[in-house]
């Protein structure tokens, strides 16, 4: 098994790939003066900082994987309320913080999924699915319960793969995958994310939407939304549209 030591390492080593990438891409556009070739070199210099920023947010996930394990957030009492209430409401909005909120989603997903019949979504936004189901494995959660859809803009193994700037795909995806499931959990990794790709107004309308469909055809979604001073106007009005808000 690859240990934490390890796969800082590979990672860094990932990291510096990327950047060099970019680098690359970057000098392009200094130097080749070409309407066409640059528009396209443009993107693909946009694609590897987006890349740059998911590897960054890996080593963070891997560094703090050992600290948050070991922490407690409160009391079994309270857990225990949350996952009721989860498993009540149609939609939720859980705001949380960046250094403890996989900690969190594990909870949940953990006391969630005690029954093997019970199947959940998992749509990320900002880490590839291998490592988020590394880290879930650790923690006892059985991957093979979970549907993982990834829209990190990088496509990996066989997971279900949706450029994250395409909102109308994710949301076609999401409700056929939860057709034959009995209840499931959606959980949106992060909703945070999304502002990255999309305007506010559109977030909006989709999160809207999605909270629908969730009434409709009677599965939990939960929007996990990290705090943030640039994020208080996002988080503020997202929360608005769900049934139930957590803040932790």
């Amino acid at each position: 098994m690859t240990s934490k030591t390890e796969l800082i390492n590979l990672l860094k080593n990932q990291l510096q790939v990327e950047i060099n990438s970019r680098d690359i891409y970057t000098k392009f556009l200094k130097e080749i003066d070409n309407a066409n070739f640059n528009k396209i070199i443009s993107k693909i210099e946009q694609d590897e900082e987006i890349h740059i920023q998911v590897v960054k947010e890996m080593i963070k996930i891997v560094e703090d994987y050992g600290a948050i394990k070991e922490k407690k957030i409160k009391k079994e009492g309270v857990e225990e309320t949350k996952a009721v209430a989860i498993s009540q409401s149609n939609s939720i909005f859980f705001l949380t913080d960046l250094e403890t909120y996989m900690y969190k989603i594990k909870r949940i997903l953990k006391e969630n999924l005690k029954e093997p019949s019970k199947k959940a979504v998992y749509v990320s936004y900002n880490k590839l699915p291998k490592y988020t189901k590394k880290i879930f494995e650790e923690y006892k959660i059985n991957s093979n319960q979970i549907i993982f859809i990834n829209c990190v803009g990088v496509s990996f193994g066989d997971d279900i793969s949706i450029n994250p700037q395409d909102l109308t795909k994710l949301a076609i995806t999401i409700n056929n995958t939860v057709t034959d499931m009995k209840n499931p959990l959606v959980v949106i990794d992060t909703v945070s994310a999304f502002s990255v790709y999309h305007s506010l107004d559109l977030i909006s309308k989709f999160v809207s939407s999605m909270n629908d469909s969730a009434r409709r055809k009677n599965y939990t979604i939960l929007w996990i939304a990290l705090r943030s001073e640039s994020g208080a106007e996002l988080n503020s009005k997202l929360a608005s549209f769900c049934d139930t808000v957590m803040k932790e």
